[in-house]
């Protein structure tokens, strides 16, 4: 036993690079996802602090009008240069956004009562719409329901990013900032720009958040739209 122990122990100076580097490596990727998560808890923090929204006691009782001003708002805590457009004519855009390299970001509101759901129609109007008419690079459909099946599968197809209720409420009252509930991708701490139309680019990386996300791989059939409406 006592021989066993010293091999061991001369095992390990003797190769002492190849045993600090067993121990560091697994320490510092330790040390970095715990840095790495108390910025972000910092930053949400920050972001809370500047505006945070209750999804029950605010937006819900907003009307249509005051959720596009708040959805400006929200987009504003999190960096953007953003504008509420939205009315008559509008063209299926209720808020536009720029960062600040200049990606664009149209985002369409439909506020409903909490058991409503957004059909496939809006969707259709946003893809028309979003890169032709405004130049977005990203096209997002934000509402405090939640958003038919037909919506879903032809969003994913499309390249449009859906925001149901339960991604309002982590990023209105959680204080998750935008690019990272919708999981778009930063280059050097900027938006990363990607050449093509929205449909072909946005495809490969368009995000489903909240409850919709779960279910989206058995969205893909063709049926016809969903009876609801939203209660705009």
């Amino acid at each position: 036993m006592i021989e066993a122990l010293r091999a061991l122990i001369e095992l390990v100076f003797a190769h002492w690079y190849s045993t600090a580097m067993a121990i560091l490596v697994p320490a510092g990727f330790i040390v970095a996802r715990w840095r790495g998560r108390a910025i972000m808890q910092r930053r949400r923090a920050e972001r809370l602090a500047h505006l945070r929204l209750d999804l029950a006691m605010d937006i819900d009782r907003f009307d249509p009008t005051a959720f596009e001003y708040a959805v400006r708002d929200l987009m504003i805590r999190d960096g953007f240069d953003a504008e509420r457009v939205g009315g008559a004519g509008d063209r299926a855009a209720d808020v536009i956004g720029r960062g600040a390299d200049g990606r664009v970001i149209v985002v369409q509101c439909k506020h409903t009562r909490t058991k409503a759901k957004v059909g496939a129609e809006v969707i259709y109007q946003v893809n028309g719409t979003a890169e032709h008419a405004h130049g977005a690079d990203d096209a997002i459909v934000v509402t405090n329901g939640s958003f038919t099946s037909s919506a879903m599968s032809y969003a994913a197809k499309a390249g449009i990013h859906l925001m149901d209720r339960d991604g309002l409420r982590a990023w209105a009252q959680e204080g998750v900032a935008l690019h990272e509930l919708l999981r778009m991708r930063l280059s050097g701490g900027r938006w990363r720009r990607q050449p093509g139309r929205l449909r072909r680019h946005r495809r490969r990386g368009a995000g489903v958040t909240g409850a919709a996300s779960s279910r989206i791989r058995h969205e893909r059939r063709s049926s016809g739209i969903d009876e609801h409406r939203p209660n705009v």
